[in-house]
């Protein structure tokens, strides 16, 4: 009897462990998405999104890569970004990143005639 003692138990592991194998279905392990607004507000500035992109616009992201060549290729920048505008001159670039730990994001934003580069995480849209 003392024999099947430790293979009763190891069976017993190996039963518990099996029921907590992959499901497929493990919501930690699925990307999260950032939902893309219409518009959205920051300060008192509404940005709305852009159907299409327009010479102006693509002039503009232009510029900022001519002068910041270490930028060009970079894997946060890779693709077409999301386009917001404010006004006639005033634009935001969006990059998103999906990933399990999370959604990324960087912007090119070109607002009073400078450009800024930030990044961080979750929606970029919201407060």
């Amino acid at each position: 009897m003392r024999r099947y003692l430790p293979i009763a138990t190891v069976a017993l592991l190996l039963t518990y462990v099996a029921g907590c194998g992959d499901s497929g279905a493990d919501p930690l392990s699925q990307p999260v998405n950032v939902d893309i607004p219409s518009e959205f507000v920051v300060g008192s500035t509404t940005w709305k999104k852009a159907d299409t992109k327009e010479r102006a616009d693509t002039d503009c992201l232009t510029r900022f890569f001519a002068s910041h060549k270490e930028l060009a290729g970079s894997p946060e920048l890779e693709g077409e970004p999301h386009l917001f505008r404010s006004g006639t001159r005033d634009r935001r670039f969006y990059w998103l990143q999906t990933s399990t730990m999370g959604p990324k994001w960087s912007c090119v934003a070109y607002e009073n005639g400078m450009f800024t580069l930030t990044d961080g995480t979750g929606s970029p849209f919201t407060g």
